[in-house]
């Protein structure tokens, strides 16, 4: 049996009793901005927590909840209820490295200096564990809680831009012929996933998605993968960029049961001169008439992408903490 947690400040999460809270927090304070995936993940966690304990064990045992994404927590409670979260994980394989994310704080309960205060008792918990160093995303336009995490240390260590193209974009856009085109396009083979390697440690050290870091096995071709692929009627496919023989950008696809989704990278002084022959050649293998979802560097053409149909959507920074203060 649990022990009734104090009536108010940071504290450790207790699961499941605290998942119907957590989640309806996390809704609340990400509204209008989760996906239908991480929304039907937290209606479906919910529902596992509401049945007890039982229930929970066993949806961890057999795989319906990941136990690594429910394991530790910390929260903020004010006289019993909570009114602030984090969820603390492990970023692995990275030895000693964590995450922070699902930082929600209620409406009522916010410039009290809980957030502040909530992240100071994550980061010191996740010291009590061992852990080396910390990462999180924050979208740039909270500019509060962006000034937040860099004033309790964190750094800033990267960028994404998320761009989406609407399903009611039915044709393939075409831009104007570059006067200077000396890049070529093509779809790698698998030899040459070595190069996109290469590109990704110059570019992007620290890794295709926040919540990752940077490995070989995001980008060798292996059997297996491709069998899963396969089973679950999904396509995966990389292109690049070659100007003056060395690999410059590169695009990877992957398709979803609702469009496709896209990471574009490109090395800085390319912006303009391969986005069109990169999302062409992914357009001749995904359907045009589909929505796409994009993720790109800063080094990309905002220009260039508008023509194309895209619309920005939002801007993330990457972050990373260090609890000895040392390099990265």
């Amino acid at each position: 049996m649990n022990s009734i947690p104090p009536s108010s400040g940071p504290q450790r999460a207790r699961f499941p009793q605290d998942v119907p809270q957590i989640t309806e927090l996390v809704e609340l304070g990400f509204a209008g901005v989760l996906d239908y995936p991480s929304r039907k993940m937290l209606r479906d966690v919910r529902g596992i927590a509401r049945m007890g304990e039982a229930a929970w064990g066993l949806s961890r045992l057999f795989g319906a909840i990941n136990p690594e994404e429910w394991v530790l927590g910390s929260v903020w409670r004010e006289e019993g209820r909570i009114v602030a979260n984090a969820t603390l994980t492990r970023r692995t394989p990275e030895a000693g490295a964590w995450l922070i994310s699902n930082v929600a704080v209620d409406p009522d309960f916010r410039r009290r200096g809980i957030a502040r205060g909530l992240v100071k008792y994550a980061l010191d918990e996740i010291r009590s564990r061992g852990g080396r160093k910390v990462y999180l995303q924050v979208d740039a336009v909270n500019e509060s809680t962006v000034r937040l995490y860099r004033e309790a240390g964190f750094l800033d260590i990267g960028c994404r831009i998320a761009w989406l193209r609407a399903r009611e974009e039915k044709k393939t856009p075409r831009l104007e012929a570059l006067a200077d085109s000396s890049c070529r396009v093509s779809t790698r083979v698998s030899s040459e996933w070595v190069e996109e390697y290469a590109l990704w440690k110059d570019v992007s050290p620290s890794g295709s998605a926040w919540n990752t870091p940077l490995t070989e096995q995001s980008f060798r071709p292996r059997f297996w993968k491709w069998m899963e692929q396969m089973l679950e009627g999904g396509t995966e496919k990389h292109f690049l960029a070659r100007c003056g023989g060395r690999v410059e950008a590169a695009l990877s696809a992957f398709s979803r049961w609702t469009g496709w989704e896209g990471v574009l990278i490109q090395r800085e002084g390319t912006g303009g001169k391969v986005e069109r022959d990169l999302l062409d050649a992914a357009w001749k293998t995904f359907p045009p008439e589909q929505s796409v979802l994009l993720e790109t560097t800063p080094e990309a053409s905002a220009d260039s992408l508008v023509k194309l149909g895209f619309q920005k959507r939002r801007t993330f920074i990457w972050m990373r903490y260090t609890f000895d203060g040392g390099a990265p």
